[in-house]
């Protein structure tokens, strides 16, 4: 097989045109897009007698639906890659390629371990954690997890071409082009089952040139797979990019109630009581600004972006497996239903903040409402009410209500996600 056919680095032929030359048109038509899908949420509202769509198109208002689409018109210029071309045909038994965006502290670990049980999956944990610990890459920008603001790249490590074009290499299973520090990174111990056997194929005491030998396993290994990779650490506006580039590429967008994710990164120290409004505020713009971008890739890009909530998953592990591997097209072994039980319904206690193990992970899920503060509740659902009108969040009226867990924190319906 040859992996340096599609996605090159090679000097392009005078008829190939580069990105920015092919998503040239698609720019100049986004007014025609926003035409057609202000026609369309018309034609719906006017003549369906569905009542299931009008209970959908009454959640997705017309503000929504015009602030999206303005959003996304605003947008910077996406970032050029020179010389990588759309390919019109995938290496040979390729299987389509799989992306979990995601953010810090989201329940994506556990959501990865679920996917990751698939034989048909080849996973790749955090790889660009090899170009930056604390930042997410935009188009043109590296921005804080927390609440540090954005930034200029200062290298060609953190330049959004280069991002692109490794993750272009790690689908195509071609690790003789992914940058040496992805290859560092893939041997630390992780939660990814492929990279703990690279991992051990370094430590191996009867192999020359271990890196070369090790390589050219996990490329063999990887051919055959979907390769799945998770990443907290890319904006919505990058994937857009992608999966353009990626005519078979199925994104995975995992979202979590901003009061959960903002008690676990309390309890990691990446917040406290002083800066959890503007981190709080930073984070739920970012979800929200992601959430505008993926309105109009799923028009653009039908049944290629699937919407998860983690609590969702959390309640429903089983259901929630089976619609992913669905999505993904990917095999779902018995094994794998023992093994999800294990790992959230038989009641075992772990307490270590790493671990994707959860003894109850309904119970995990809703731990928040339990042992955070009150004060810290109300700072949050101020800071992100506009994000829960998107989304079905339901803010807390009092302390009574946070406790009581009986009153729902989401609507019964949202416009986001197949299952709510």
């Amino acid at each position: 097989m040859d992996l340096n056919t599609p996605w090159t680095k090679k000097k392009a032929p005078d008829n190939m045109k580069p990105v920015c030359t092919v998503l040239t048109p698609f720019r100049r038509r986004q007014g025609i897009y926003v035409f057609f899908l202000v026609a369309i949420v018309i034609f719906f509202t006017l003549f369906s007698k569905d009542s299931k769509t009008e209970n959908i198109l009454s959640t997705v208002s017309t503000r929504v639906i015009t602030k999206h689409v303005l959003s996304h018109l605003r947008l910077e210029p996406l970032p050029t890659v020179p010389y990588i071309t759309i390919p019109k045909d995938p290496p040979l038994n390729r299987r389509a390629p799989i992306l979990l965006l995601t953010y810090l502290r989201s329940g994506s670990t556990f959501t990865a371990d679920v996917i990751q049980q698939s034989p048909d999956v080849f996973y790749l944990y955090e790889p660009l954690k090899a170009f930056t610990d604390q930042f997410y890459f935009t188009q043109s920008k590296l921005c804080s997890f927390t609440n540090k603001g954005c930034r200029l790249p200062k290298t060609k490590l953190e330049d959004g071409s280069y991002i692109v074009r490794n993750i272009l290499n790690l689908f195509l299973c071609d690790f003789q082009h992914v940058d040496k520090h992805i290859l560092q990174v893939m041997t630390i111990p992780s939660m990814s089952n492929t990279q703990d056997q690279y991992a051990d194929c370094l430590k191996s005491k009867n192999i020359t040139n271990k890196t070369d030998v090790c390589t050219m396993k996990m490329q063999e290994m990887c051919v055959n797979k979907s390769v799945f990779i998770k990443t907290i650490r890319l904006a919505m506006e990058v994937v857009a990019l992608l999966l353009e580039l990626i005519p078979d590429l199925k994104v995975i967008h995992l979202i979590r109630d901003p009061r959960g994710v903002m008690f676990s990164r309390y309890r990691g120290r990446f917040v406290n009581d002083t800066n959890l409004r503007i981190s709080a505020k930073s984070f739920c713009n970012r979800m929200l600004m992601d959430i505008m971008r993926s309105y109009y890739l799923k028009l653009k890009f039908p049944h290629r972006i699937k919407t998860q909530l983690y609590e969702y998953l959390a309640e429903n592990p089983l259901e929630s497996m089976y619609d992913l591997h669905n999505f993904t097209n990917t095999k779902v072994l018995p094994s794998m239903k023992k093994y999800v039980y294990n790992h959230t319904m038989a009641g075992r206690k772990n307490r270590k903040y790493y671990n994707t193990v959860r003894g109850n992970s309904t119970v995990t899920s809703i731990t928040w409402r339990m042992r955070m503060k009150w004060e810290a509740v109300q700072v949050i659902d101020s800071e992100c009410k506009e994000l829960y009108d998107h989304v079905g969040f339901i803010p807390f009226s009092n302390k009574a209500q946070l406790t009581n867990l009986s009153f729902k924190t989401r609507k019964k319906e949202s416009p986001l996600f197949e299952k709510f």
